[in-house]
């Protein structure tokens, strides 16, 4: 079995090494399954800043209108268009970052 990557790994990993650490099967021990797409890992590390964070609701719904995206919105993306998305700093508010 090749090395598990933890939940702390994943927050500073790119959608594409995420995409590759998945293909290699290094995040089947925190995900529980054999197979997950790249929302189901970014709802991982969503769900560990959410903890982490105490951001405002209102902080995010004005980085959304600031052109940052929505979990709706990569519902509707390809891996190719979100890592775009990732390097011009759209997914910023969804990770948590400011």
């Amino acid at each position: 079995m090749s090395e598990q990557l933890s939940r702390a790994d994943l927050a500073a990993m790119s959608p594409e090494a995420i995409t590759e650490a998945r293909r290699s099967g290094r995040l089947n021990v925190i995900l529980g399954r054999q197979e997950a797409t790249t929302n189901e890992v970014l709802d991982v590390i969503e769900r560990d800043q959410a903890a982490a964070s105490e951001a405002e609701p209102t902080g995010r719904s004005a980085a959304l209108a600031d052109g940052q995206l929505s979990r709706e919105d990569l519902d509707t993306m390809s891996p190719a268009d979100i890592v775009k998305a990732k390097r011009k700093g759209r997914l910023n508010a969804l990770l948590g970052r400011s």
